[in-house]
């Protein structure tokens, strides 16, 4: 699969450690994170790669209106076009942690996943199904 690059972000993830972030996500996700500086305050934005089939269209920023600290508390939902199971083994690899396994919602829903990165965001995973194995 060869992955695209855009500057659309669909969401941002909130971050205190930029460099930090950047490895994290790019080990988790199998990606090469592009850093991009936006905006009057220069602020560092970390651009995921897009590819149409992944899902995957979100940004990673060095410093946001939303605070950290460890007292995050709102989850954020990323689609996850590739077996869960093989994202969380990068998870713990990579320096995060796992809070919730793998779990089957329903045939028709799919499966779930919860994980915290080491910038403290609550991650949710979602999928269909098993699609992707990179």
């Amino acid at each position: 699969m060869k992955a695209e690059y855009s500057d659309k972000v669909g969401l941002e993830i909130p971050v205190i450690d930029f460099d930090r972030a950047k490895d994290f996500y790019s080990k988790v996700w199998n990606y090469k994170i592009i850093e991009r500086v936006i905006g009057r305050n220069k602020k560092k934005v970390g651009i995921f790669p897009y590819d149409s089939s992944s899902g995957v269209r979100c940004g990673i920023v060095s410093e946001g209106k939303i605070s950290l600290g460890g007292t995050r508390k709102d989850p954020i939902y990323l689609d996850c076009p590739r077996d869960i199971d093989i994202i969380l083994e990068r998870v713990e690899d990579a320096g995060g942690v796992i809070i919730e396994p793998k779990t089957l919602l329903s045939e028709s829903l799919g499966y779930f996943a919860k994980f915290e990165d080491p910038e403290g965001n609550l991650i949710y995973l979602h999928s269909l199904e098993k699609k992707l194995s990179i």
